[in-house]
């Protein structure tokens, strides 16, 4: 007979996605990719150990679940000090990033119109304050490749 989740389980579970910073929705779309239920009510047991252990950063969020969104395949779901976490588990761009986006922007002869433009189009943003870790990661490299091309000429 499969044993349902523990009322301590539950607490611990949202007591851990508190302190890490998630908010009520990255929890439920954690217990969904995780397990395919819809509520912490309907955990196993034994998936209640497994979401208890992904939010306290010790095992990976398993890749084999179809359910994972590909940005959560493989990541440990705890974020680094001093990072913010916002939607789906995405932490924030770094103060550094940011910091280097503008630098490279003036490098690479963009305004704040076409840098703007183009977080639009491609990441769906209003703000560079609203970019994700690995997107701020994207469009550094963009950044770089258009003040590589600006510098040689290509």
């Amino acid at each position: 007979m499969v044993k349902g989740i523990t009322q301590a389980q539950k607490k611990k579970i949202w007591t851990k996605a508190h302190e890490i910073g998630m908010a009520e929705e990255q929890v439920r779309d954690l217990v969904r990719w995780v397990s395919g239920q819809e509520s912490t009510k309907e955990l196993t047991k034994s998936r209640g150990i497994e979401l208890i252990d992904i939010l306290e950063g010790k095992v990976r969020v398993p890749a084999n679940n179809p359910l994972n969104p590909p940005f959560v395949r493989g990541t440990i779901l705890a974020p680094k000090k001093g990072s913010k976490v916002i939607g789906r588990f995405v932490p924030l761009a770094t103060p550094d990033q940011l910091s280097l986006i503008e630098n490279l922007k003036k490098e690479a002869g963009w305004d704040d119109e076409h840098l703007m433009n183009f977080v639009r189009k491609i990441f769906n943003k209003d703000t560079l304050a609203k970019l994700g870790g690995n997107e701020a990661g994207v469009l550094i490299s963009v950044l770089k490749r258009a003040k590589g091309k600006l510098v040689t000429g290509i």
